[in-house]
């Protein structure tokens, strides 16, 4: 299983992909991702409203991904779609 990420990639996104990767259930493809990803709530004051964090997700031996983002396995530059049809295609023909 391939999963492709990037800077945009965060919240169950970026969790979906911290866990794939950890469980090394996936290949991460990419770049690092934005680094938000525990849940929050919308707080609304008079004029304007704020995303505060409810709690903070970790594994079992505390890692997290807040403010960190996920390492991708393999870094991709800006060509991210032929490079990772390249990678996908090559591991195919490794098999």
């Amino acid at each position: 299983v391939f999963i492709m990420v990037s800077d945009r990639t965060a919240s169950a996104a970026e969790y979906f992909a911290f866990i794939a990767q950890e469980m090394k259930r996936a290949t991460i493809l990419g770049a690092k991702t934005a680094g938000a990803g525990n849940p929050v709530t919308m707080v609304n004051f008079d004029n304007y409203f704020a995303y505060i964090p409810i709690c903070q997700i970790t594994t079992k031996s505390g890692k997290s991904i807040e403010g960190v983002g996920v390492m991708p396995d393999v870094q991709l530059t800006e060509n991210r779609l032929e490079e990772t049809i390249n990678y996908i295609l090559g591991k195919r023909t490794q098999l």
